[in-house]
């Protein structure tokens, strides 16, 4: 059966008549995606243990949860942020768009330098997904003016005389797609629609603002001046203080400066006459609805990704959530073996009643004797027996399970028993130790990082093609076909690497280059570099002629390629 073609249009409506429908609906979806309890409350176990200074952090003095944080967070950085030129890679679908990759390359590795992204995602990123299971961010637009102000008098036709006045100049303005982190527990969202429908799932983000903003900012000029000063004497009974909640780390009372709730809607919306509303946003505040439009960019800038999504609540389950009862359970046995060993180093004395009073008994066990009134009765002593230590060795073979379940201990290190290994075993060691890793470090990269990239890239294309605004030229090219892809292909390009040296080593590949001559050798290297995904094969080995020149020609393109405009490209290259 042949695959059936969906076709489907995007219709333009008013947006006016939908203002009151659309905050009922934000206000109530809110309520219906309010399931991160259950988030919360993990994430707030793992905070604590993981950040000390809390609390709590005092029970928890052998923290196996805070080692395999740091493990893991090693592992994420590095295999997917080890530095700004290996955040991606782009590789174009056709001979000319090979040729500008790198350029592309280097451009978006700019803007990346320039919005501090791969420090922002190291800090706040990571942790998000390592205690909450989630990652948000959304790309933006922001500007950057320097305005000044210098005043001006002017002379009042009328009556001639002077009138001071002030005026704004503009110096300097410079864009940007910036990045924005989200918490996800501000983040109302369904996991399952987010993956079938980036874009138009129902997607609903909670920020605040101070009042100053709210009578300030442009965004709330349709707001009512007296709903305005009934939101703020609302908001004025809230206190400025941060308010620890014990198991719900995220619920604290905002600060004077930032407690007016905002509720920020982006996705599709089915009104009640069955129209469909395609990638709006709409800002509600206090069930009004104050901005609402037509998205300014087509494509998804919602980020959204999950560890994994847990079936009753359709949100993100935290990597890190199986080692709390292995770490509640780990400090429960090293108490009860300390207190176990207090007992039998300093047993129990059981004393006639009214022998020995509290001041004496604490005086006996610190001189290490005892004196009692001759009753006819000698005190006794009660010590248990010690601990089995056997079952130390099975909390530590717990342990030792549990940090297995992420696979980035042990199996990183290799085993370092026996007689020392040969360069072959090693390599086989750590081929199957990056692949254990990859397991969980490869989740992030292709969940959250590949869409990211892809979307930014989306992003810059559509204000160079249809906005005019690009944010280099390279984005202008309208013949650019480029494909994305993350840091984490580079292991597949190592295997690839590693499988064609194994081919070299075959005594039918020695023989095939024994026959080549010098300019065939030059292009053989050249393919099988290109195979294994090297880009910079000329900085990794410097290839000349038969002269000892640098033999680096221009590539020839075929006609159907492109071959017309070789020169520009040879220019470009």
């Amino acid at each position: 059966m042949a695959d059936e073609i969906i076709t489907s249009k995007e219709q333009w409506y008013d947006l006016a008549p939908y203002k009151q429908e659309i905050a009922k609906f934000v206000s109530g979806k809110k309520v219906d995606l309010s399931v991160t309890g259950e988030m919360d409350r993990t994430a707030d176990a793992l905070r604590r243990v993981v950040y000390s200074g809390s609390t709590e952090a005092i029970e928890q003095r052998y923290a196996h949860t805070k080692e395999m944080f740091k493990v893991y967070k090693a592992a994420l950085i590095e295999s997917n942020l080890q530095g700004y030129s290996a955040l991606l890679e782009a590789t174009g679908d056709d001979a000319y768009s090979t040729l500008k990759a790198p350029e592309l390359k280097k451009v978006m590795t700019k803007q990346f330098q320039s919005i501090n992204l791969l420090e922002r995602l190291t800090n706040e990123a990571l942790d998000d997904w390592m205690i909450k299971g989630e990652t948000c961010a959304i790309w933006k637009l922001k500007e950057d003016k320097e305005e000044y102000r210098y005043k001006e008098e002017l002379i009042d036709l009328t009556t001639g005389e002077k009138v001071g006045t002030f005026k704004i100049k503009q110096i300097s303005n410079s864009s940007n797609v910036d990045i924005e982190l989200i918490d996800p527990l501000d983040v109302y969202i369904d996991a399952y629609d987010y993956a079938k429908d980036p874009r138009g799932c129902v997607k609903i983000i909670r920020t605040y603002i101070s009042p100053k903003t709210l009578l300030s900012s442009d965004v709330y000029k349709n707001v009512p001046l007296e709903d305005k000063k009934t939101i703020i004497a609302k908001s004025k009974g809230k206190t400025g203080i941060f308010q620890w909640i014990p198991m719900d780390f995220n619920n604290y009372t905002p600060s004077e400066e930032n407690n007016i709730e905002v509720l920020t809607f982006f996705g599709d919306y089915i009104t009640n006459d069955c129209k469909i509303l395609r990638n709006i946003k709409a800002v509600v505040l206090n069930g009004i609805t104050v901005q609402l439009k037509y998205s300014d960019v087509n494509s998804c800038r919602f980020i959204y990704a999950a560890y994994a999504v847990d079936r009753v609540t359709h949100r993100g389950i935290s990597p890190l959530a199986g080692t709390i009862c292995v770490d509640k359970m780990a400090n429960s046995a090293t108490d009860l073996f300390l207190t176990n060993t207090d007992f039998i180093n300093n047993p129990i004395a059981l004393v006639p009643k009214g022998t020995f009073t509290r001041g004496q008994m604490q005086a006996a066990r610190k001189d290490r004797w005892l004196e009692w009134n001759d009753i006819g009765q000698k005190p006794e002593f009660w010590s248990p027996q010690p601990i089995n230590p056997q079952g130390l060795a099975l909390v530590q073979s717990v342990i030792d399970q549990s940090k297995n379940v992420l696979g980035v201990n042990n199996y990183m290190a290799g085993d370092t028993s026996g007689a020392v290994r040969t360069a072959r075993e090693s390599s086989i060691l750590t081929q199957k130790a990056n692949a254990r890793m990859r397991v969980e470090t490869d989740v992030f990269s292709y969940k959250f990082m590949l869409p990211l990239f892809t979307s930014f890239y989306a992003i810059n294309r559509e204000l160079a093609l249809l906005v005019g605004k690009p944010m280099a030229d390279i984005y202008s090219d309208e013949r650019l076909r480029i494909t994305i892809s993350t840091n984490a292909s580079k292991a597949d390009n190592e295997g690839e690497l590693n499988r064609l040296m194994q081919m070299l080593d075959l005594p039918i590949a020695q023989m095939i280059f024994s026959n080549l001559q010098p300019a065939q050798v030059i292009l053989a290297v050249r393919y099988l570099m290109s195979k294994a995904g090297l880009t910079d094969a000329d900085n990794l080995l410097e290839l000349v002629d038969s002269e000892g020149r640098p033999n680096n020609p221009p590539p020839q393109l075929p006609d159907d390629l492109g071959g017309n405009d070789n020169t520009d490209v040879q220019n470009n290259q």
